[in-house]
This record gives structure tokens, C-alpha cells and sequence, in this order.
């Protein structure tokens, strides 16, 4: 978090990003553990760039996609 510069307390496991460029994607990623699910308004407003949200615990966890992601992952299901 950086308002506190401690880690960020919430239920994402994981964040991928496709961009243009790995700097890009690696800011974003950043970005959306920070914002969380609701960074994906971020994302969807971006049209070169689409992302996936792994969320919940190691034991039960969901995805959440991108506009665009689906296309790119078509065989994941949410």
C-alpha cells in the first residue's frame, strides 16, 4: 500500500496483466493488488491492456477477467 508502505490487506491471491510492454503490465499489476476487484474499471477503460484476478483463499478461490481476457482465455472458466 503505498499510503502505508505495508502490505496490502485483502483477498487477492494473484493479479496477471497483458500489455504492450512488461513495465506497463508490472505497473498495473501493482496497481490492482493495491485497488483490488474494483480496479478492473481501471483496466476495462484500457484498451491495449487486459488483466485476470485470482481472489479469495488458497482453499477457494475465483477469477475475474477483463472484458477483453475472455478472448484471450477462452478455455478458463470463471
Amino acid at each position: 500500500d503505498p499510503k502505508t508502505g505495508y502490505p496490502v490487506k485483502n483477498d487477492i491471491l494473484s493479479v496477471s496483466v497483458i500489455a504492450n510492454d512488461c513495465a506497463t503490465a508490472d505497473a498495473y499489476a501493482t496497481a490492482l493488488m493495491v485497488l483490488g476487484i474494483e480496479g478492473l474499471e481501471l483496466i476495462n477503460s484500457k484498451k491495449e491492456i487486459e488483466a485476470v484476478i485470482v481472489y479469495g483463499n488458497e482453499n477457494d478461490f475465483k477469477l475475474i477477467k477483463s472484458k477483453g481476457m475472455n478472448a484471450i482465455m477462452k478455455d478458463v472458466e470463471n
